[in-house]
């Protein structure tokens, strides 16, 4: 057996990975959630504000305004989360596998096929980043860690 390190962005991804379907992701997932305490799938009840919230945030509730966000907002910052998890899915350049047996193709990948691509890349760096932050506001004391564990 060997020891590996793991961080909140691992656990992160096998959340993601799990999601997908992906082979072997099911056991992964479910042994870094006991590492870690915590369970991706459900929004936690309370959660302290991100240290990115800004200071002064007021929500309206009842007709008055009250200090900070309301009260349902982790459960929105998780929507916000699944949402990025499947645009990262389906982010994909239109021009990948494009037939370039015609003249008119491959001008056009020519044209926009570096662009595209670059494009797609930095959007899906950016998905991952956000998915990652909005997890780590939900989840601060998990995202903190770094847990070892023996892995055959």
């Amino acid at each position: 057996m060997a020891t590996h390190e793991f961080t909140f962005t691992d656990l992160v991804h096998s959340w993601s990975a799990r999601r997908r379907g992906e082979a072997g992701a099911e056991e992964r997932y479910a042994l870094l959630c006991d590492a870690f305490g915590v369970d991706l799938d459900q929004p936690p009840v309370r959660a302290p504000l991100p240290g990115w919230a800004a200071a002064p945030l007021h929500a309206r509730s009842r007709g008055r305004f009250t200090r900070g966000w309301e009260a349902g907002w982790p459960t929105t910052l998780h929507r916000l989360a699944v949402e990025a998890d499947d645009a990262l899915r389906d982010l994909r350049n239109p021009l990948e596998g494009a037939d370039l047996g015609s003249a008119a193709t491959g001008a056009v990948v020519a044209q926009h096929g570096a662009g595209l691509a670059c494009a797609v890349t930095a959007a899906r760096q950016r998905t991952a980043v956000l998915l990652i932050e909005l997890l780590a506001a939900l989840y601060p004391e998990a995202a903190e860690l770094t847990v070892e564990l023996e892995l055959n």
